[in-house]
């Protein structure tokens, strides 16, 4: 979450406070992947691969806001499940160990832009625009079944 937005949305509104908040993620992708191959070396098998799919997402909010006279109210955490779409996109590579088992490494960027709409609980709704782009780094065994 983008608190220095939040914070300048609360003001362009006319409010003086702040809010002092974080919002930890908790994301489950259910992805589905094509890789598109470059198979003119036997040694490594070098790879574009295109994702996508939805992630379940989980947010909570928790935190106070400041009164800009002095004080504070404490934000009662709040909670909520949502599920996007979203994509990806990456490289890696391929390495046969044998006939049947490949060492796979790959990165990938995962493309995330949206509005979030937080319910702060007694003090109201707060929004901003955010981006939750991200790199991830893969590695793994593929074993080939014949």
């Amino acid at each position: 979450m983008d608190l220095d937005a939040l914070n300048e949305d609360l003001t362009n509104s006319g409010n003086t406070g702040k809010y002092d908040v974080e919002v930890p993620i908790k994301s489950v992708p259910i992805l589905i992947n094509v890789k598109f191959f470059w198979r003119n070396n036997e040694n490594i098998h070098p790879y574009v691969v295109l994702e996508g799919g939805i992630y379940n997402i989980t947010r909570e909010v928790y935190g106070r806001y400041i009164y800009d006279i002095g004080g504070s109210l404490q934000i009662t955490p709040q909670s909520e499940k949502v599920t996007d779409r979203r994509f990806n996109f990456g490289l890696g590579f391929e390495y046969p160990i044998n006939e049947i088992i490949a060492l796979d490494v790959s990165s990938r960027y995962h493309l995330v832009l949206n509005q979030d709409v937080y319910n702060l609980g007694d003090v109201g709704y707060g929004s901003s625009y955010s981006t939750n782009n991200f790199i991830s780094i893969f590695a793994g065994i593929n074993v080939f079944f014949q």
